[in-house]
């Protein structure tokens, strides 16, 4: 997000509440047949975050 209020894409509003960053996880049921769509939205979020993410976290994952 930092990268596109930078860019000026994203415009910060109510910029005196400031929230504190936040880890974002991706909770499902493990078992041995998981359904194409879970496995493959899980994969997309994994990357995406991986490209996107800004900060001292950028880059690790816990999978």
């Amino acid at each position: 997000m930092a990268k596109y209020l930078r860019s000026g894409r994203l415009v910060q509003v109510l910029a005196e509440f400031d929230t504190p960053p936040a880890d974002v996880y991706a909770v499902y049921m493990a078992r041995l047949n998981l359904s194409a769509k879970v496995s493959c939205f899980v994969e997309h979020l994994r990357n995406f975050m991986r490209q996107h993410a800004d900060g001292p976290a950028a880059g690790r994952t816990a999978w």
